[in-house]
């Protein structure tokens, strides 16, 4: 027992490095690609001013920080960047340990590699910087079907306490929270007609469990996130809801090739259609009760996601397509978990096969650099001035820039103009689907004044010329009069 123990140290321990490594290697000042990390560092530190923020993650998270900051001058993006790092790290260990909790170390090895080495979701999510729904579906999730299966199993108390805090914490911590209320209620009414239909006695503490999450989860939704998210959302012309009426039945949302090949993943793939293959061999396997009430938690949800995904019953189907991988890799990794312990070599064989083509595609990516701001990005800001304004090619994302210089951003004339030869993150990617439309050429009143250039990038810096700046003096005087 204490060398399984000390070999489940070891390989979380090696786990946990193979993901810290990255920021130490390269020195990272922005943890990600994403461009939701600016969008998050701006709204913590709006809590300052009290202003509404868009789901409790924010608070959870940003109070804390902004704490450190002020008693022991922690700066805040650097607390933002390891906690980045150490959350899809704990995301890693908390899969480990429910799962080998629930059927077994192997089925928790499992987990945690299909989940973050084969499927695509978690470490999309972290290369887009969406780390609310990142700590949501790998940490809290886990954790509240764990609790919620151990007590409609045994009925003790501090299993009910721990589902509640963790089902209050997925419910209000990000939007995917709205998944919860949802897949409880469905459950709860597939769980009665089964009852019905094969004539079985009903747990009563399961089926008040399934009302009860439904009702409060719906609250605790709708006064935290919902409520808070439409003065946030501005930009909404018509209602979330009218937003998704109107998109039911405009064809599939998501390309299911490009699902299929680059967010769910060849290896992860034939797994799966192992798991079909021997679904009878593998329900029977299913001999603890509590494992049963997850694995039927998880069809419902994996369902109901890709309802959610293909049809458009989304404001943003590309989330649900990145959360369903992660949790069609989680009921893999327990039903070829419980497969493998027949000790069947060739599956062994296929499962080894299948995590390597994980680790081969994969860990060269993770590895090399990932993030937002390079050095020539820094090389440019230098020659931005506190006080000065500053436009940008639509390659550079501005509002990660403002992160690091005191230099106003506007839409064009700014007293710098910096040119990128490539996209720094999604919105700034004129192909992606979360471009967001931006960007100005400078004119010949501009000259240019450095090159940067890391054999990746190139950044060109343009400054207004001595003439032009006295030109648009004179103008201004001439209107002051």
């Amino acid at each position: 027992m204490r060398k399984y123990r000390w070999l489940t140290v070891l390989g979380l321990s090696v786990f946990c490095l193979v993901i810290i490594l990255p920021p130490i290697i390269h020195g990272y000042v922005y943890p990600n690609l994403g461009d939701d990390t600016a969008v998050y560092l701006e709204r913590i530190e709006d809590l300052r001013e009290g202003v509404s923020v868009q789901y409790t993650g924010y608070a959870i998270v940003g109070y804390p920080m902004l704490f450190f900051e002020d008693t022991l001058g922690w700066d805040i993006d650097t607390q933002f960047l390891w906690f980045n790092f150490i959350a899809l790290a704990l995301s890693g260990i908390v899969l480990y340990l429910v799962f080998s909790k629930l059927a077994g170390r192997l089925v928790g090895w499992l987990s945690l590699l299909l989940v973050m080495f084969c499927a695509q979701g978690i470490f999309f999510l972290f290369y887009y910087g969406q780390i609310f729904n990142l700590i949501n579906i790998a940490i809290f999730l886990p954790l509240l079907l764990y609790f919620v299966a151990r007590y409609v199993k045994n009925g003790k108390m501090r299993f009910l306490g721990l589902a509640i805090v963790f089902g209050l914490l997925f419910g209000s911590f990000h939007t995917s929270g709205i998944y919860l209320p949802v897949v409880a209620a469905v459950a709860t009414v597939i769980y009665l007609i089964y009852g019905l239909v094969f004539k079985r006695k009903l747990k009563r503490r399961a089926l008040w469990l399934g009302v009860g999450i439904t009702v409060i989860s719906c609250i605790v939704f709708g006064v935290l996130v919902l409520a808070p998210s439409l003065v946030v959302m501005e930009e909404f012309v018509e209602s979330p809801l009218q937003s998704i009426i109107s998109n039911i039945g405009n064809g599939i949302a998501i390309p299911l090739t490009s699902w299929l090949m680059s967010i769910l993943s060849p290896s992860l793939m034939i797994l799966m259609a192992l798991s079909v293959v021997y679904h009878n061999e593998i329900w029977e396997l299913l001999e603890n009760k509590t494992i049963k009430i997850v694995v039927a938690f998880l069809i419902v949800m994996v369902l109901l996601l890709m309802v959610a995904t293909f049809a458009k019953l989304s404001l943003d189907p590309w989330r649900q397509a990145l959360d369903l991988s992660t949790l069609l890799a989680v009921l893999t990794a327990v039903c070829v978990g419980l497969l493998l312990k027949q000790k069947n070599k060739i599956l062994i064989a296929i499962v080894i096969l299948a995590i390597g083509f994980g680790f081969y595609h994969n860990l060269p990516t993770w590895f090399s650099y990932n993030s937002a701001m390079r050095d020539v990005d820094f090389e440019a800001i230098r020659y931005l001035d506190a006080g000065e304004t500053f436009s940008c090619s639509s390659q550079v994302a501005p509002w990660v820039y403002m992160r690091y210089t005191d230099a106003q951003h506007q839409d064009n004339d700014g007293d710098v103009v910096i040119m990128r030869s490539e996209p720094m993150t999604p919105r700034s990617t004129e192909d992606n689907i979360w471009y967001q439309k931006h960007g100005w050429i400078p004119s010949n009143e501009y000259a240019l004044v450095a090159k940067f250039d890391d054999g990746e990038v190139k950044i060109q810096v343009y400054e207004l010329t001595q003439w032009a700046r006295e030109e648009r003096a004179r103008l201004a005087n001439q209107n002051e009069e």
